[in-house]
């Protein structure tokens, strides 16, 4: 779980910065060509917003750099603007690309830069309209941007090492320790190689790896469609303490469910009683059932027997004692009347689950399903159903043996993984990713001529790396968050805002015409003026810029319709900061 969470946010982390690519690439492709002052302002907007990267480059299809800025290396910038880099992988594996991997972003190995330090870049190739190669966009990173990704993923007290990869067995970040292991290659590792071997999105091994020689359950998961991987291990000895427990119980549930067999039970009871008399045999039934039971005690299920008889009356003959445990009433209740537990499932989910018991009963299936309930007690379960039909010697009844689980946790763990993939962490609000996807919604809903007005407005908070600078990154945290909860003070229940990367912010208003999008804009950022964020017990003011215009039939996808507020906000923080502007086309 903790691997799979990794590889989520990475993936969302690279995908931000495909589209930082892609801006770029458009701006240098653009008719006509805009101003080399223009791209510099527009790299360096791109910059503020994703403070991660150390530079963001441009190079021509000879390698000569033909555009260059970063917010935090001044002296670097200068070495990087005179280095030709035809030589570099990121700009030969591009040169050289098959033409379906023209549009493909490309993760370099982790080098030592001329600034000698360790970097990665992403990097994708800028082409003619006929495929012709016309140079490289790329961005360089620290491999420490992966740092707090793989922080969330340690929170687990079980773990204590986690890493990301590459294809090529390069250690491109790990904690603990990073100084120690960054450009480490662990490719002839035999965990390494078992993952390379595997065609599988997780794979699992237990053994000695090679980074630090321990002994430890190690797993891998793949990040996307990239070419890295998320390994994420603890030491044996600490996970198995827990897995032995949990060996015991599964191993407990095995037995007492293959030892549920009732009907096979009584028929070995029948030929006691026949062989050694009623007394004797009536006397080893009930202790048998005696053994069965406190065997059924020991495991965290229910099992019972739901028998079908031929008039089509119905009825629990057998609920074991974890009933009360699990449901909140006592088995007992059950088993006198069937009508105790569908009382208890949820008012979402109960036709459902009658419609799929209907079935099973007319078609004489397994049973199979997942459901929620309200115990008595007023707590909401998730509760997983499964059931055998098993022959009888008369065939005029059907038994369905079976067992109800709480899988409140399992479902728990769902949620969270569905929520990391669509919320950004920090602010809460929903991702970059969520919030293109409600974007395309609406430019849906536009172009089958619903006849609304749609408001699109940018957001970015102005000098915000000055904040970082002056106050530290707690108190730009601090600051997003602060920010996304005024924007959410402001919205309506149909709107909707995200964070699109960095300190720029998205937020969409269905309905709202020119006025009432301008309006909401000024009302907040009056409001933002007015509201400084508290930094142990220092106010730090600030403002934002905005850009705003309104979907249109003809914007062909979301891209076009936040370039277009995207321009907005260039020229808002062009005339000053601190106000709106509206896009010429809106």
């Amino acid at each position: 779980t903790q691997a799979r969470l990794g590889d989520v946010q990475i993936a969302e982390a690279l995908r931000s910065m495909n589209l930082v690519l892609q801006s770029v690439i458009d701006d240098t492709q653009a008719i006509p060509s805009l101003p080399s002052r223009v791209v510099s302002q527009r790299q360096l907007s791109l910059l503020r917003q994703f403070p991660e990267i150390h530079f963001l480059i441009t190079v021509d299809a000879h390698g000569q750099v033909r555009s260059a800025e970063s917010l935090d290396d001044d002296t670097g910038l200068a070495a990087v603007r005179d280095f030709n880099s035809s030589q570099r992988d990121y700009f030969t594996v591009h040169r050289d690309a098959k033409p379906e991997d023209y549009d493909r972003y490309q993760l370099s190995r982790p080098f030592k830069t001329i600034t000698n330090r360790y970097t990665i870049t992403i990097s994708r190739a800028i082409r003619g309209k006929n495929g012709q190669f016309q140079g490289v966009a790329l961005i360089s990173l620290s491999p420490s941007y992966f740092d707090f990704v793989l922080r969330q993923v340690l929170e687990s007290d079980k773990l204590d090492a986690a890493a990301v990869h590459n294809r090529f067995g390069d250690v491109i970040y790990r904690l603990p320790n990073p100084e120690l292991y960054v450009g480490k290659n662990i490719v002839g590792g035999a965990a390494f190689k078992s993952y390379l071997a595997s065609e599988q999105h997780l794979t699992r091994y237990l053994g000695v790896t090679a980074t630090d020689n321990v002994n430890r359950i190690l797993v891998f998961s793949r990040v996307g469609d990239t070419t890295l991987d998320i390994g994420v291990s603890g030491q044996v000895d600490v996970i198995m303490a827990k897995w032995r427990r949990d060996l015991w119980v599964k191993l407990l549930i095995f037995f007492t469910v293959a030892t549920l067999s009732v009907t096979l039970a009584w028929e070995v009871q029948r030929r006691l009683v026949a062989r050694r008399g009623r007394d004797k045999a009536v006397l080893e039934l009930r202790e048998s059932k005696e053994r069965f039971e406190r065997a059924a005690e020991t495991v965290p299920i229910v099992l019972y027997d739901f028998v079908l008889h031929p008039d089509g009356a119905s009825a629990f003959s057998y609920i074991s004692k974890r009933c009360k445990d699990v449901l909140g009433v006592e088995a007992e209740a059950v088993v006198s009347d069937a009508g105790t537990l569908w009382g208890l499932i949820h008012a979402d989910d109960l036709k459902r689950v009658q419609d799929e018991d209907e079935t099973a009963r007319r078609s004489g299936s397994d049973f199979s399903t997942e459901f929620r309930i309200i115990t008595p007690s007023g707590v909401h379960k998730w509760l997983r159903a499964e059931a055998k039909l098993r022959p009888t010697r008369s065939g005029d009844f059907r038994i369905w043996s079976g067992y109800l689980q709480d899988i409140s946790g399992y479902k728990r763990i769902e949620e969270e993984l569905r929520t990391l993939a669509t919320t950004d962490f920090l602010t809460g609000l929903p991702s970059r990713r969520s919030f293109i996807t409600r974007l395309e919604v609406e430019l849906a809903r536009l172009n089958r001529g619903v006849e609304q007005p749609i408001a699109l407005l940018m957001l970015d908070l102005d000098h915000f790396k000055q904040v970082n600078d002056s106050h530290g990154h707690v108190a730009g945290d601090r600051l997003l968050k602060h920010f996304a909860m005024l924007v959410t003070n402001e919205l309506r229940r149909i709107d909707m805002a995200g964070r699109l990367g960095g300190e720029e912010f998205g937020v969409l208003l269905p309905g709202a015409d020119i006025d009432a999008a301008t309006n909401f804009a000024e009302r907040l950022r009056e409001r933002v003026c007015n509201a400084p964020v508290q930094v142990e017990g220092q106010s730090i003011s600030f403002t934002v810029s905005m850009g705003l215009t309104h979907l249109k039939n003809s914007d062909s996808d979301a891209d076009v319709a936040l370039a277009r507020a995207d321009g907005a906000l260039y020229r808002a923080k062009e005339l000053g900061r601190n106000r709106i502007e509206i896009a010429a086309e809106a």
